[in-house]
């Protein structure tokens, strides 16, 4: 997933015009804070992520501390495209 940096546009003199954009910093939201922030997927189906991640692919979005997993909001939706794209989506 790449976050828009900037946009593009023709102006009234047909030069293209670059605006920049600010990019949205990366952020790592734990486990159990993940459903404050997001409502998909399931408790359930990120524990089964997790217990899965290094048959999955899963391991490249979280982090393991001693005490907590993060998972990295950018890498987590750029691999949910990727499993859309090879699965299929049912919606």
């Amino acid at each position: 997933m790449n976050v828009s940096s900037s946009i593009r546009f023709a102006g009234q003199d047909t030069k293209v015009h670059e605006i920049k954009m600010p990019t949205a910093p990366k952020r790592k939201v734990s486990l159990n804070e993940w459903h404050q922030h997001h409502k998909w997927p399931s408790m359930d189906t990120l524990l089964y992520l997790i217990s899965n991640a290094h048959e999955n692919g899963f391991d490249e979005v979280i982090s393991r501390d001693p005490w907590r997993i993060t998972i990295d909001e950018e890498k987590f939706f750029e691999y949910s495209d990727v499993a859309k794209e090879a699965y299929g989506s049912k919606t």
